[in-house]
């Protein structure tokens, strides 16, 4: 829904109520001020979407790359058990086997 203010329409309908036409033409400006200060336009709109997407991006690049460390992290732990484990049983092995 885009929202439109036509000042001019308002001091007219000001004027036509009683007001005086400068006092009329002065609140116009004013209410324009105002209602364009605290609209957000779609190419504002737009800018930060790309803004975030970016930030997105650059934060999903980081915890994948966070993610490679932390499995990569976790096959050597589980290698090295597994190889302590192997030297052990074989330990065992060749004490049995004496």
């Amino acid at each position: 829904m885009a929202l439109s203010f036509d000042p001019l329409t308002y001091s007219i309908r000001l004027r036509m109520n009683g007001v005086p036409c400068e006092q009329a033409d002065a609140h116009a400006m004013v209410a324009r001020d105002l209602i364009v200060a605290d609209t957000v336009f779609k190419v504002e709109l737009d800018s930060k979407i790309v803004e975030l997407r970016a930030d997105m991006d650059r934060d999903r690049g980081n915890l994948e790359h966070k993610i490679d460390s932390i499995v990569t992290q976790v096959t050597r732990s589980l290698a090295l058990a597994m190889f302590a484990g192997f030297t052990v049983m074989t330990s065992i092995l060749a004490i049995a086997l004496k």
